[in-house]
């Protein structure tokens, strides 16, 4: 045993600090005040020299870092449709699938890095509500983006919580940093995340119901992101006393449906797609978590490989997405090689097989399928192209999916205003024509009579051909057009708004497919292209190849333009000028750094006569940027692209 420590005492030593507190005046030892022993002087410690100081320092801070690297954990891909987290706590990293009932992982980590392909394989981990927890710091490292997936996102704004921000290129990547004050929820860090790396937007809403994503709804195919709210926070279910929903996030309604792994349509769409002459030809070859598409020669052009992310090898991929993929044996019933096919479709791919029973197989995917690769060429190829984005988007998407557009109600679409200043009663009655074969679900028609008034009974007839609310207004002759517009506008209802001119025309599928650019690109405004302009005078119809390419911030046709009402408060409204109102709005948008985007020019046709049109130019100069010239007013260019087709 150790021996116990002897006092100064016992030592014979005398302690002076017992010495001093014993000698008392009138004690036993007789002294008096004067004559005690001093009090010892404490010396006080020499200061710190600045090199000790900061040596100090770096050891509080070396024991900091140290502590704080033992709370960090890394999140990578493992695979298409799995990840894998490695705590540097202790233990082996360990992989979890995505669909894995039973996986659900919770970090509480100081540092969380996440090394993923690209957004999509982000938005599905996001999705998905696998990893939850909180933490301080995130990094997210993506190797591929491309400029027109990221390019124009809105980052969420900065609260008062957060420390740094950075987003950064490195090469074809890019990496993304926040720090926070406080620890964060990981699912909210996760949203902040994608809305900085994607150019998403949520529908503007004013009322109904907003779900929130758990792990549960993914399971399901419920999950509706950006919809939906993206948390690890506890939410109220159930109803009160009169049956209405608590809120404010609710618990999506349960539906008897397979699990659907979802199309993330901000990098899954046609951007990039020419519609020109016949479509590039493929051979699919589907092995098991592998789609192969071969030239016709044989050599390989594409491989989706469940190894990797698809979307980031379709958009990174040299790929004419005007294409038809032809397939001699059934396609595999694998999730991933459906999943395959499905972006595909989404991006403008027309599948082909001669055998019904492949061709069933494929249509199985909602996907449009031909039985002779051929048939995908000139006005019919288009038709057939668009109607394969259209159907993939719709059905892949989970949002669009829960809405009527897919069959769904459990969330209405953005509801859209139509807005039409018109100077000819004889041209309102086509227009409205136009618009009551309108396949959209929830629009709006605001009709201003510029200069005349419109008779009761031709109003009475109008509504009575539509199937949507509207109004007619008449308006002085002495306002512009842009002042026309804004007061068409300021009495609309809809979260969207599109302007339409009352002698083009206008097919089926027009409101629905530049509302599918509008969400698929997050584009600030889109429209269609004056590709294809109706000469009635010559009784012909003259195709602009120039405007066949979809992309970014390119010439839009004015009589197609859709934004949002916010969209268009932000950038200042309509222009009161009486001319160059579209072009006008364009560079306002774009000088607020906004993003424009064009879509397919199909379902619209602008009519051009001798005279009377705000957009200046000559015949000559039409006709001599035709690419093709086609008899009278082709059917294929404003009937719906489903007709003859079976849905």
């Amino acid at each position: 045993m150790p021996e116990p420590l002897e006092s100064a005492s016992e030592r014979g030593v005398e302690d002076p600090l017992a010495s001093a507190g014993d000698r008392r005046p009138g004690s036993a030892s007789g002294g008096s005040p004067a004559q005690a022993a001093p009090l010892p002087q404490i010396t006080p410690p020499r200061p710190l020299t600045a090199r000790a100081r900061v040596r100090r320092r770096l050891r509080r801070y070396t024991a900091t870092a140290r502590e704080l690297a033992l709370t960090r954990a890394t999140v990578r891909a493992s695979g298409w449709d799995a990840v894998t987290i490695a705590r540097y706590q202790g233990g082996r990293p360990l992989r979890y699938e995505l669909t894995d009932p039973r996986a659900e992982v919770t970090l509480s980590a100081h540092t969380v890095v996440i090394e993923l392909p690209d957004a999509a394989a982000l938005a599905r981990l996001a999705m998905s509500a696998l990893v939850q927890g909180r933490t301080w710091r995130l990094q997210v490292r993506l190797r591929r983006s491309p400029r027109w997936v990221t390019g124009g996102a809105r980052p969420m704004q900065l609260d008062l919580e957060l420390g740094e921000v950075s987003w950064r290129r490195r090469g074809s990547g890019v990496v993304l940093r926040y720090l926070w004050s406080r620890p964060r929820d990981l699912p909210a860090a996760l949203d902040e995340a994608l809305r900085a790396l994607l150019r998403v937007r949520q529908w503007d809403q004013v009322a109904g119901p907003v779900f929130v994503t758990t792990r549960e709804a993914w399971l399901a195919g419920l999950t509706t992101w950006p919809q939906s709210q993206l948390s690890g926070e506890h939410h109220r279910v159930g109803t009160d006393e009169e049956g209405r929903p608590l809120g404010p996030f609710l618990l999506p309604p349960a539906v008897n449906a397979p699990f659907q792994w979802p199309l993330i349509t901000a990098s899954a769409n046609p951007h990039g797609r020419v519609l020109a002459g016949s479509a590039a030809q493929y051979r699919g070859v589907a092995a098991a978590r592998r789609l192969t598409l071969q030239s016709e020669r044989g050599a390989t052009k594409l491989v989706l490989d469940a190894a990797d992310s698809p979307e980031s090898v379709v958009a990174a991929a040299k790929f004419e997405k005007y294409a038809v993929v032809s397939f001699d044996a059934p396609v595999e019933q694998d999730p991933f090689v459906a999943h395959a096919v499905r972006l595909l479709a989404a991006s403008g791919v027309v599948f082909a097989a001669q055998d019904r029973e492949v061709r069933a197989r494929l249509e199985d995917l909602d996907v449009v399928t031909v039985a002779d690769p051929s048939e995908v060429t000139d006005l019919a190829g288009y038709r057939l192209s668009v109607a394969a984005s259209r159907r993939a988007m719709i059905s892949g998407d989970p949002a669009l999916r829960a809405t009527a557009l897919g069959g769904g109600s459990r969330l209405r679409p953005p509801a859209v205003s139509v807005v039409v200043a018109s100077r000819r009663l004889d041209a309102i009655g086509e227009c409205i024509g136009y618009l009551a074969a309108q396949t959209y679900p929830a629009f709006e028609v605001i009709v201003g009579t510029h200069g005349y008034v419109a008779d009761e009974d031709a109003a009475e007839r109008w509504s009575e051909a539509l199937h949507a609310p509207l109004r007619v207004v008449s308006l002085p002759a002495r306002l512009t057009l842009g002042e026309v517009l804004g007061r068409l506008t300021r009495m609309a209802d809809g979260e969207l708004i599109t302007k339409m001119d009352d002698d083009d025309h206008y097919g089926a599928d027009h409101l629905t497919d530049l509302m599918l650019a509008w969400h698929s690109s997050g584009a600030d405004l889109v429209a269609k292209g004056a590709r294809f302009v109706h000469l009635p005078d010559f009784d012909c119809t003259i195709d602009r190849g120039w405007a066949a390419p979809e992309g970014f911030n390119v010439t839009p046709a004015g009589g197609t333009l859709m934004l949002s009402r916010s969209t268009l408060a932000q950038a200042g409204g309509w222009s009161e000028s009486s001319r160059h109102v579209d072009s006008d709005l364009l560079a306002r948008i774009r000088a607020r750094g906004g993003v424009t985007y064009r879509t397919h020019g199909l379902e619209y046709v602008y009519v051009r006569r001798t005279g009377g049109h705000t957009w200046e130019t000559t015949m000559d100069e039409l006709t001599g940027q035709a690419r093709q010239v086609y008899k009278g007013l082709p059917w294929e260019i404003i009937h719906s692209a489903l007709d003859g087709m079976t849905p």
